[in-house]
């Protein structure tokens, strides 16, 4: 009987190789576009209607979704147009749909800016020239001498973490700065009121009725005259239609004009009543000048007498 060896089995061991290649970090950019006007400037008007609109235009490079946002500095309070050590504060705003919102904060303001108070966008990859909004305003009744007013805005761009409206872990990516300008022009305006009302742009004629003076002994009335200037120098003048009478036909009536507590002789040209000569500063610049009219002889025919006193106002420089 003979006996078989068993056939040698093949023992086959299979070996994997996997290399696995890092993943590439995300590549970001965060740039500025241009801003439009890329020299933005307004006029002042002390009445508070100037406001400067400007568009600035963002771009991010990316596959990932970023939330971003624009912050401003100087920080709110500490924003002023200047020229020759003269300041005129000014409020940067959201300007939505050409409608002014909320003032926009620096990021160090106190407390933290949510989205209320910055610009913001959030990206889902790639874009370019997305259109920011905001606006200066200048704010109104700072009576300061004539020039041309500038400041740099500098447009801090971050990005961020959002939740709801608050942001978190805010990383600064680019800077960008734009200088406003703000052109102040010499403005010299005259107002005529009542002793007791205080100045109205609008307010330039003022009639005084004497009324029935039939039995009157030398009766006055009083106006006032302000003077709301810049101007390190101007002039007021005055000058009667009739020479410095009441007149009816042929009949006249004399009268006293005093302007500031000095009597002044009018006649048909114009005579200087006054020349100012300071820098306005603050919120002041106002010039209230009371004024008298009283009448002489009122035994005259019977009539409706009157003048026109006409004021005129110049600037000299």
């Amino acid at each position: 009987m003979s006996t078989k060896n068993p056939k040698g089995l093949a023992l086959i061991l299979a070996l994997s190789f996997c290399a696995a290649a890092a993943q590439g970090a995300f590549s970001q950019t965060y740039t500025f576009g241009n801003f439009v006007p890329s020299s933005p400037s307004g006029t002042y008007d002390w009445d508070g209607t100037t406001q400067i609109p400007i568009t600035g235009y963002v771009n991010y490079s990316s596959t990932k979704t970023r939330f971003c946002f624009w912050a401003f500095v100087p920080d709110t309070g500490s924003r002023f147009f200047s020229y020759n050590g003269n300041t005129i504060p000014y409020s940067i705003h959201k300007f939505i749909s050409s409608t002014v919102g909320n003032e926009l904060w620096a990021w160090t303001h106190t407390p933290r800016p949510t989205t209320d108070n910055v610009l913001s966008v959030t990206f889902y990859g790639s874009a370019t020239n997305v259109p920011l909004y905001f606006i200066v305003i200048p704010q109104p009744g700072y009576l300061k001498p004539a020039g041309t007013y500038t400041s740099t805005i500098t447009v801090y761009y971050y990005s961020a973490t959002l939740t709801g409206t608050t942001i978190s872990s805010a990383n600064q990516r680019a800077t960008k700065a734009v200088t406003v300008s703000l052109s102040n022009p010499a403005i010299c305006d005259l107002a005529l009121v009542a002793p007791s009302e205080g100045f109205s742009i609008g307010a330039t004629t003022k009639s005084l009725p004497f009324g029935d003076i039939t039995n009157a002994t030398n009766p006055s009335l009083q106006a006032k005259a302000i003077v709301r200037s810049n101007a390190t120098s101007w002039s007021l003048f005055a000058q009667s239609a009739n020479a410095g009478v009441l007149k009816t036909g042929t009949q006249t009536i004399p009268y006293t004009f005093s302007y500031n507590g000095s009597v002044k002789t009018l006649t048909t040209s114009p005579q200087l009543m006054e020349t100012g000569n300071w820098a306005a500063t603050g919120n002041t610049g106002f010039a209230e000048r009371l004024m008298t009219i009283t009448l002489g002889e009122t035994f005259v025919p019977p009539g409706t007498y009157t003048d026109t006193i006409t004021f005129t106002m110049t600037y000299n420089g």
